[in-house]
């Protein structure tokens, strides 16, 4: 049984894309402007975790975000343009529960799940209107891991966003899948590996926002499917470990010896 306590007290001050004021245009309608008047925003958080056999942990977690630095959409009604900018609202609190459960499934299967339960809270004033927005949500990852005769080694990997909230806007749920295969060849000297990143291209962001005067929905597809192929090969004798031992064992007599 093993339980831990953590507490911790960051700031982190606004980026310079996020204080500059210059106009960065996505297409004629919509486009993203710095805000020089930001402030830092200060963060406590807490976590109290508990573990059993060193595998399976519980984990309770607060923060609590002062000045949060939180987008905010904006509309121009006489143009019909929307722009987003950084403002700081009074707070923003996370608190949750994560779980994590690794399984050995078979002899050749293991499975390492983690489940995370949390709530999201925007709270305060805006230049555009009052933010009082909160939304519990949660979270799933399941890697799971392969061992194939001849060497071969492959990975399995899940996970799933549910419906959350950020800021002013609600994030519709999200998930992908990935996975990789991989083989030893010349007495384990070389490895070659093959991955594929989001299989089936679902790690699309879509969102929407429903406040003050705005009723607008976003979509955006990220460079996130693609395959990658990689080649290692270890270099060296194994007779330089044989060697340092032999010469270690060698230092043993001579003090016997002197005894």
């Amino acid at each position: 049984h093993q339980a831990k306590t953590s507490y911790s007290r960051r700031i982190d001050r606004p980026a310079y894309q996020q204080l500059n004021p210059f106009k960065y245009f996505i297409d004629p309608y919509n486009y993203m402007e710095g805000n020089p008047m930001l402030m830092p925003q200060l963060t406590n958080s807490f976590e109290l975790s508990y573990t059993y056999l060193q595998m399976y942990t519980v984990a309770f977690n607060f923060s609590h975000t002062a000045d949060a630095m939180t987008q905010i959409t904006k509309q121009i009604d006489s143009t019909h343009t929307t722009y987003i900018t950084t403002e700081n609202l009074d707070s923003y609190d996370n608190y949750g529960i994560n779980l994590s459960i690794p399984v050995d499934v078979t002899e050749w299967l293991q499975s390492t799940n983690s489940f995370n339960l949390y709530n999201n809270h925007y709270y305060g004033t805006s230049s555009v209107g009052f933010v009082d927005k909160d939304l519990t949500s949660y979270s799933f990852n399941s890697t799971n891991s392969f061992t194939l005769p001849k060497g071969i080694t492959a990975e399995l990997i899940f996970w799933y966003n549910s419906e959350t909230v950020w800021g002013t806007w609600l994030v519709q749920p999200t998930y992908s899948v990935s996975g990789g295969i991989s083989k030893m060849f010349l007495k384990e000297r070389m490895q070659v590996r093959l991955n594929f990143n989001d299989i089936f291209h679902t790690d699309i962001m879509h969102s929407q926002i429903k406040y003050e005067n705005i009723d607008a929905d976003f979509e955006r597809i990220y460079d996130s499917q693609f395959v990658r192929f990689h080649v290692s090969y270890k270099f060296g004798k194994q007779m330089q470990k044989r060697g340092k031992r032999l010469s270690t064992t060698e230092e043993q007599n001579r003090v016997k010896q002197g005894r």
